[in-house]
């Protein structure tokens, strides 16, 4: 992602740290104020031209129609452009899924009934304009505008910025706990952020943990208690939604990264979809989060990715936060946050 000017970070130990920063809403790319295509000729006029700008920066383009891929295919080889050949510098997540749909256009009309459930679909772009984004690079030489402690017994936790080589801006904010068992979490919220339909993505680096190292990325943060979760975990492999409600901590949706899917809706009439890839998430290198949700529905992805599609039905809306669980140290860096509606009243009942 470019670089943007943003205030620097300071360090500070706290039990759980509420960082909050005013940020200017970036314009946004022209493929990203375009609504929602129709499927077929409208779509593909309207995302070729896109394909032809992104694509061809690093290489000759191939002819689409000339490929016998379906969209799985080509939303992997997109996947691997993005990871490997870094081309999401350049390239937003919702760039990359008009790229996808323009492509899928060519795909072989399967036919029979099998599906895949982790393979791109219209519910995963929006068809709207996000009413704000904010964008956190972590640079810059002045301070924050605002730092708030909050709530959290039973954990010191620090977040400060670091230098980090592999990062585009050279650095990262870092958050290490002191102490921590599993059960305590360390949150970093922006201001500005609160809302019920939202889409955040954000890099990570696990860099060490004793005990059950994780990350993700808090929504419908209300408090320090009540909120819901993506998180990794790098001990499991797994990527799960996790639902906090004070100390009870519900799990509604789970994915194994070693290749088993998490569970489907089953579908009349159609077979049993293949399990996903494996996927390896090294520790300490660069990965990827990205989590929308849209009328309660949570769709979670990893390294580009989707692994997890789960209805929240209690989602009521909220703050959106980085997390950490336990003693994990871990960097993040590069994180978007668009929102999509106004910000909810209500609270939940503890």
């Amino acid at each position: 992602m470019k670089s943007r000017s943003l205030a620097a970070f300071v360090s500070i130990a706290a039990p759980v740290v509420l960082i909050s920063a005013a940020l200017t809403t970036r314009p946004l790319p022209a493929a990203e104020k375009a609504p929602e295509a129709a499927a077929g000729a409208q779509g593909a006029t309207q995302w070729k031209s896109l394909y032809a700008e992104k694509c061809s920066a690093c290489h000759n383009l191939p002819k689409p129609e000339e490929k016998a891929m379906t969209r799985g295919e080509w939303q992997r080889t997109v996947n691997r452009m993005l990871t490997k050949y870094k081309a999401s510098d350049s390239i937003s997540p919702t760039e990359a899924a008009h790229i996808v749909d323009y492509l899928a256009t060519f795909a072989p009309k399967p036919g029979g009934n099998s599906a895949d459930p982790w393979g791109v679909d219209r519910a995963d772009v929006w068809g709207s304009v996000p009413s704000a984004t904010r964008v956190l690079n972590f640079e810059g030489t002045a301070p924050l505008s605002a730092v708030n402690p909050v709530g959290g017994a039973g954990t010191v936790s620090k977040w400060r910025v670091v230098a980090d080589s592999q990062s585009p801006n050279g650095g990262a904010v870092q958050v290490s706990s002191i102490g921590a068992k599993p059960g305590k979490f360390a949150l970093l919220a922006a201001q500005g952020t609160s809302g019920r339909d939202v889409d955040v993505r954000v890099r990570f680096k696990i860099v060490s943990g004793k005990s059950s190292p994780a990350v993700g990325v808090a929504f419908g943060v209300l408090d320090p208690t009540h909120y819901s979760v993506l998180r990794y975990d790098q001990a499991h492999n797994d990527l799960a939604l996790i639902l906090i409600n004070g100390d009870v901590h519900t799990t509604l949706q789970k994915t194994i990264l070693s290749g088993e899917p998490a569970p489907a809706a089953p579908q009349p009439g159609k077979p049993a979809p293949a399990p996903a890839p494996s996927l390896a998430i090294a520790q300490n290198q660069w990965h990827t989060l990205r989590v929308s949700v849209r009328d309660g529905q949570v769709r979670g992805w990893i390294d580009m990715n989707k692994r997890l599609a789960a209805q929240d039905e209690g989602y009521k809306g909220g703050k959106v936060a980085l997390w950490s669980q336990g003693d994990t140290t871990a960097s993040f860096d590069d994180w978007t946050i668009d929102v999509y509606d106004a910000p909810p009243a209500a609270r939940p009942a503890s």
